[in-house]
């Protein structure tokens, strides 16, 4: 087997398990209780942490499968990685802070890194012609993360009053967005 090859299903197994992590996180912040006032708090807390491993998880899977390929837009993936992996480590290291913070932030952090990020996969799959499968994949990806981190700001990037649209849209985002990409993997395969 060549070593093309070999790298190209090292990054299909990434993905793979990058999207099999995303639905289920996606699930269990979907079915997480309704809602009060009561456990606003305690959601908001674990929401911050599951998207921390979400964006963490993400960002290092870019981060692979930017440095696997080095070639056409290869450092736009990179970015899209360092930044995916930044946002994830300090909403893990300080989850507490960032609740504090107000949801607004949080908001803007997440519409930052959808609609970013959407931009990216899609400039990377218009220059990444090599393969019509990770082209697609590519460009499903980043109009997922367009659309969602555009329907944040259309909603004027203010939830404070309702934490509980926010999880349920970044929920939506990832179990989509995992679901594509799990059966863009499974395609690639055979």
């Amino acid at each position: 087997m060549s070593e093309k090859i070999e790298m190209r299903e090292q990054r299909q197994e990434v993905q793979k398990l990058r999207s099999v992590v995303a639905i289920i996180l996606a699930l269990f912040l979907l079915s997480a209780p309704g809602m009060t006032v009561a456990t606003g708090a305690v959601t908001l807390f674990m929401f911050i942490i599951l998207f921390g491993i979400f964006a963490l998880m993400e960002g290092i899977a870019a981060i692979f499968i930017a440095l696997s390929q080095r070639e056409g837009s290869w450092l736009l993936q990179l970015l899209f990685g360092a930044v995916s992996a930044f946002v994830g480590l300090e909403a893990l290291r300080h989850p507490i802070a960032i609740g504090v913070v107000t949801a607004n932030v949080v908001i803007f952090i997440i519409m930052l890194k959808l609609i970013a990020g959407g931009i990216i996969q899609i400039v990377t799959a218009i220059q990444y012609r090599e393969e019509r499968s990770e082209i697609l994949g590519r460009l499903m990806g980043g109009a997922l993360g367009l659309v969602f981190g555009l329907v944040l700001l259309s909603r004027g990037g203010t939830l404070e009053e309702n934490p509980a649209t926010l999880i349920r849209i970044t929920a939506y985002y990832m179990l989509l967005s995992g679901a594509v990409q799990f059966m863009l993997s499974r395609t690639r395969r055979s």
